[in-house]
This record gives C-alpha cells, structure tokens and sequence, in this order.
C-alpha cells in the first residue's frame, strides 16, 4: 500500500463534489469484482474499471484495489465453501 494513503485528502477536483457518493462506492466495486470473478477480464479492462471507479468517487486507487481484492477473497471463499458442500452429498 503506498504512503498515499496516509496523507491528508487531496481538494477535490471541480464536478467532483457532485458525483461524489460514497453510498454507491461498494455496489460498484462489488459490481467490478464479481464480473472479475465471473469472467475472463483482461488485465487491462479491470484496470480501467478500478481507475474509472477511484476517479469517480475521489478515492485513492489503492483503496479500491484493496476492496476488489477483498471481495475476490470473498467470492473465493463462499465459492470453496459450496463446492465442499456438494461435494460432501
């Protein structure tokens, strides 16, 4: 995680305030990573989206790596954990 993080919050950009919704920040990035899980994205279109998505919402792209990733981790596990299911019937 790069020091960027631990600075003080950059001014916004003008028309940023508007489009600022930090309610809609996580359905956006869960939307990001389970059409990551879910597919064959290129590298590059998910790095795209993850540029797109910090810009959007004024968040610095470390963060919304490390929400993708988190919630890749999710899919990962509640994927593992139904196939141990159905593979325990």
């Amino acid at each position: 995680m790069s020091a960027f993080l631990l600075t003080t919050p950059r001014p916004p950009r003008p028309g940023v305030e508007a489009r600022n919704d930090p309610a809609g920040l996580r359905p956006a990035v869960h939307r990001a990573a389970g059409a990551a899980f879910c597919t064959d994205l290129d590298a590059l279109v998910i790095s795209f989206v993850r540029a797109r998505i910090a810009e959007h919402f004024a968040v610095a792209d470390d963060v919304i790596d490390a929400m993708i990733a988190s919630h890749l981790l999710s899919l990962a596990t509640r994927l593992s954990a139904e196939l141990d299911h159905l593979a325990s019937q």
